[in-house]
């Protein structure tokens, strides 16, 4: 169900983080109440009770949140938007009036892809050159498709360590999910569809969480750690 009421309260007792091993954390007050698992019972204790190694009991898989809005005028949900949003959350940035992503030098077949879905989707063509030596780079060489990427996909972006993911992904269909996360994974991570499990590491926590919630809406098994 939507959310109808926030509550909002001043804290004057001492707050606790709760790391799991998969990386997903959480700050509550001691007083907070948390599922368990005890002697194979489900069973609630207080935060400040809980000790390093009691198992929580944490949902497996989320429902899908509805239909993807807010998307730029003529841009449609697709395959090769969401690998678009996938390549730039692993390996883009943003510059005054360009979009740009740096891969390594063997990463070119995902250069390669990522042009195609470009043209695909906004109909302009990249430029590609070898920044460093080392380093493939693609650029996007448009003022409107930057502030796309700025203003609809990737809000309150500034750098790495605010990168998330956008609102859209949350909202798509299982496979565009995939198509989203095989990108991002070819640049900071591991996914393997057979296992159903994910490790990725990043400097942004909220990226780090987003992902947590879209491995939980897929019914993956994740390891994400902040870098």
């Amino acid at each position: 169900k939507k959310v109808k009421k926030v509550i909002r309260h001043k804290v004057t007792e001492r707050l606790y983080e709760i790391k799991v091993k998969t990386g997903r954390k959480v700050k509550v007050t001691g007083s907070h109440s948390i599922f368990v698992l005890n002697d194979g019972l489900v069973q609630t204790i207080k935060v400040k009770e809980l000790c390093i190694g009691d198992y929580l009991v944490v949902p497996h898989r989320m429902p899908d949140q509805g239909s993807c809005e807010n998307l730029p005028e003529g841009v449609a949900v697709s395959p090769e938007l969401m690998r678009i949003l996938g390549y730039f959350t692993a390996e883009g940035h943003l510059e005054p009036r360009s979009v740009r992503f740096t891969f390594g030098l063997k990463d070119q077949p995902y250069v390669d892809d990522l042009c195609r879905c470009i043209k695909h989707i906004f109909n302009v063509k990249c430029k590609i050159s070898i920044s460093q030596i080392t380093r493939l780079r693609v650029t996007i060489n448009s003022k409107k498709i930057r502030d796309w990427f700025a203003n609809a996909f990737f809000s309150n972006y500034h750098k790495a360590n605010t990168k998330h993911v956008p609102n859209a992904i949350f909202n798509v269909s299982r496979d565009l999910k995939l198509d989203y996360l095989k990108a991002y994974m070819a640049g900071d991570g591991y996914l393997n569809i057979k296992n159903n499990t994910i490790t990725a590491n990043s400097v942004s926590k909220d990226l780090m969480s987003d992902l947590s919630y879209i491995c939980t809406q897929l019914g993956f098994t994740y390891s994400l750690f902040d870098r």
